[in-house]
């Protein structure tokens, strides 16, 4: 790609009046050159290797060579270059010289055109920043003049679409009202990609001005012979997006392992400390004649052990420890009665009496005792249990 010469302030200036124009949504024409405009594309469906995307809404950007300008640069014939630029570019002098007021600018645009139109007379590819890239090439079956658009000005143009990008249609997503592109065979490498389709023109036959169309799939991609456009397409992110199921299954596993943990935790046979409640009174019983049996009855009456309620602990783990079965834990709770409320909700930090099974007649190895627990069990669950019950039972 060739530049030409050092621009002048009045160039930029120039360069900037045209940016301004097509930002505007208006047209802006070089005369001898072409027109430049731009042009807002729907979304549409693109197919890309077999795979259907959907494209967001973008900027077309059109260029319409200047209807003599083909045919004269294929004569190759630079004398004819300052008679080309002065007819073709009077009208665009007078309209920058009543604007501007400055003769001064209207020579150096003169002068800038001339630079610009050599360039390609040579067969050289003439780029003007701000405006793009100009390059003729010859075929058997005539000239073709490629176009394209200035990098940095495609992106001020694509920025109200930066934050949309190509998706992945599914098999089962139907868009009837949107047509689609066959663009499998454009290469797309970055955010705003130009691409251009040559547009071959025979020697003698005079230019018509116009835009290109990307053939639509299912036809025969066909060259219009009248039109030649530069689409600016998004880049297809081909990186495979992570499905929201795959985020929501962790978040289900620690919501159901929560509820898990909090639903144990619920039934377990513990409640807050509270202040020990008074120990029980105890009954006075007269001391039997019998010789040897005050001493006996005495050892029988005695604790196995006092036990401290902790966290975790339940009457059905006392009595698994002492008697080695579950079944047993109504004797711990007949023993402390008067200090347990609520079998499920001993207080934390009371002592328990673990009572000898002899207590309650019991060996802790017949059927006959388990089953005269399980009466008992029955009582206390119903809320009927009443002292001295077990001596009827």
């Amino acid at each position: 790609m060739n530049t030409y010469g050092n621009e002048s302030r009045l160039i930029c200036l120039w360069v900037h009046w045209l940016q301004t124009t097509l930002l505007d949504g208006n047209p802006f024409c070089w005369e001898g050159v072409g027109t430049l405009y731009v042009k807002c594309e729907d979304e549409y469906i693109g197919v890309l290797e077999d795979t259907p995307y959907l494209f967001p809404p973008h900027i077309a950007l059109v260029f319409e060579p200047a209807g003599e300008l083909i045919s004269f640069l294929q004569k190759r014939d630079l004398s004819l270059l300052s008679s080309y630029s002065q007819h073709h570019t009077a009208q665009l002098l007078s309209e920058i010289y009543s604007t501007f007021s400055c003769k001064e600018f209207a020579l150096d645009l003169e002068e800038h055109t001339r630079s610009f139109l050599s360039l390609l007379l040579e067969g050289k590819s003439a780029y003007q920043e701000g405006f793009g890239t100009l390059s003729l090439r010859n075929a058997s079956e005539g000239s073709t003049l490629d176009f394209s658009p200035d990098a940095s000005f495609v992106e001020r143009l694509q920025k109200p679409f930066e934050a949309f990008e190509p998706t992945i249609l599914k098999s089962a997503s139907l868009f009837p009202d949107l047509y689609i592109k066959k663009i499998s065979d454009i290469h797309i490498e970055t955010p705003v990609q130009t691409f251009s389709i040559p547009r071959f023109i025979p020697e003698e036959k005079k230019v018509e001005s116009g835009s290109f169309d990307i053939s639509v799939l299912g036809q025969k991609d066909t060259p219009s012979s009248s039109e030649q456009g530069i689409d600016v397409v998004p880049a297809v992110q081909n990186k495979k997006k992570w499905s929201p199921a795959f985020l929501f299954i962790p978040i289900l596993l620690l919501l159901l392992g929560g509820i898990m943990f909090w639903y144990l935790n619920s039934h377990k046979e513990t409640v807050p400390e509270t202040l020990p409640a008074p120990l029980p009174q105890t009954e006075v019983v007269e001391a039997q004649k019998v010789d040897a049996e005050p001493e006996e009855q005495t050892d029988k009456m005695l604790p196995l052990a006092v036990e401290t309620v902790e966290r975790g602990t339940t009457l059905s783990g006392l009595a698994q420890k002492h008697y080695g079965n579950v079944i047993f834990w109504v004797c711990i709770y007949m023993e402390n009665y008067s200090v347990i409320s609520d079998y499920n909700n001993v207080p934390l930090g009371q002592e328990l009496k673990i009572p000898p099974l002899d207590k309650y007649k019991m060996k802790g190895d017949r059927a006959e005792d388990i089953s005269r627990c399980r009466r008992i069990e029955y009582l206390i669950y119903s809320s009927q249990y009443k002292p001295g019950d077990e001596n009827n039972l």
